[in-house]
């Protein structure tokens, strides 16, 4: 004997309309957090871009001027080699500074040739030293 559906039972519109509002809340409420998430990520990832450019870019300039401060004292060493006298640091030389064999309290003689060194020999400036 076959077995009669029995038809639903009608729900009204006002319990339909609660539950897919509902359902609605329930899916904004994840969206929300999603997109608060993603927000969040998508700062960090920036921030730390923004970082590797910074770090990037000041390793190199740092690299340019270790260089430079290092082919300065390779040429004060070779000029004071063929002078024969030998390279002193000033106790006033800050790490900075990093110069080898001059003070930076010394003031030009009045003749305006060179500052000089311990001999009193003119010294030349080096070709990467800005002229003053």
């Amino acid at each position: 004997m076959p077995v009669a559906a029995q038809p639903r039972p009608e729900v009204d519109l006002a319990t339909r309309l609660d539950g897919q509002r509902g359902w609605l809340n329930e899916l904004d409420r994840s969206l929300k957090k999603r997109s608060i998430i993603a927000l969040l990520l998508t700062c960090v990832a920036v921030g730390v871009g923004a970082a590797a450019l910074y770090v990037s870019i000041t390793r190199t300039s740092d690299a340019d001027r270790i260089d430079a401060l290092e082919t300065r004292i390779e040429t004060i060493e070779d000029a004071a080699a063929t002078s024969g006298v030998a390279p002193t640091i000033s106790p006033e030389t800050t790490e900075s500074e990093g110069a080898v064999g001059e003070s930076s309290t010394t003031e030009p003689p009045a003749d305006g040739v060179g500052t000089g060194d311990a001999t009193g020999e003119a010294l030349t400036p080096s070709p990467d030293m800005p002229d003053e």
